[in-house]
């Protein structure tokens, strides 16, 4: 059984069980995406007062992974930032670097100059604390955003997941937007400054400004990465400069937003950045 991101939709039921066991016996390959939510159903059981059963893979290699990704420390060289819980501003700024790294680790970066790294640098992780701060702010979940990431040299890809058991986007973006299912408010999400709280303003990794979802879906789209989102019983799949939506089954208590990056294709300025990730329709190409 491989779980990866690109089968999560079909296969995520087998992590909604009566039992309150997630049985992971069979798995032969785990990804981040994985790991994030059930970490989050394993602190949302916590809340409950109660332990979530996990049944741990037989095969050694992915049992290793499993400890490593939910038990290890961070180290700058490894490939990995393993499972985080971020619940106040400290927590973010730190993970957002340590997950910026991974991403920095990336063969297409060599290429940059020093003074583009640092740029790039300042720019995802500008990114990734604000996708870390939607969940803190707005997610009404009871211990913040789980995280996690991976690097993997062989495939030359990306993957970060962040995710939640909170109330959804729907429920968060009815506040401000009139919007009636969890699809709409995830699309809505997508738009220029709508998920921060405060007013679009100056360039802060604390501000929130509601950039981190517009900037990831600007940066998916122009490297033909991937992003997927799910809320609640809505998903939508960012793949190959289209939006594709789709309705589940169920509700997956929470929320979650992943994404995978292949081939980076990052030779900016931080002014340049803005100009072609925060500003593009003003901007022509």
């Amino acid at each position: 059984m491989q779980l990866t991101f690109d089968n999560f939709i079909n296969n995520f039921p087998i992590l909604i069980t009566d039992q309150k066991t997630i049985d992971l016996t069979e798995a032969e390959w785990i990804e981040p995406i994985w790991y994030s939510i059930i970490k989050a159903y394993d602190e949302l059981c916590k809340t409950q007062g109660h332990n979530l059963n996990i049944i741990k893979p037989i095969k050694t290699n992915v049992a290793s992974y499993f400890d490593t990704i939910n038990y290890g420390t961070h180290r700058y060289r490894s490939t990995y930032v393993p499972i985080s819980i971020v619940s106040n501003s400290t927590e973010n700024n730190k993970i957002s670097k340590e997950i910026v790294e991974k991403i920095m680790l990336h063969n297409d970066f060599n290429k940059l100059s020093e003074e583009n790294k640092k740029d790039t640098k300042d720019y995802l992780e500008y990114m990734i604390s604000e996708l870390q701060n939607n969940v803190i702010q707005h997610s009404g979940s009871l211990f913040g955003a789980i995280t996690c990431a991976q690097y993997f040299p062989t495939l030359n890809k990306i993957q970060v997941s962040i995710a939640d058991c909170g109330f959804g986007f729907l429920a968060s973006l009815q506040k401000t937007c009139e919007l009636n299912s969890e699809i709409k408010a995830l699309r809505k999400s997508l738009e220029q400054g709508v998920t921060g709280s405060h007013p679009v303003g100056t360039y802060s990794s604390n501000n929130n400004v509601g950039y981190g979802l517009y900037v990831l879906k600007n940066i998916i789209q122009r490297n033909k990465a991937k992003m997927l989102m799910i809320s609640r019983n809505g998903s939508i799949l960012l793949e190959n400069g289209q939006i594709l939506s789709y309705e589940l089954d169920r509700d997956i208590m929470g929320s979650i937003v992943a994404f995978e990056i292949y081939n980076i294709k990052f030779d900016y300025f931080l002014d340049e950045f803005f100009n072609y990730f925060i500003y593009p329709d003003e901007n022509n190409d």
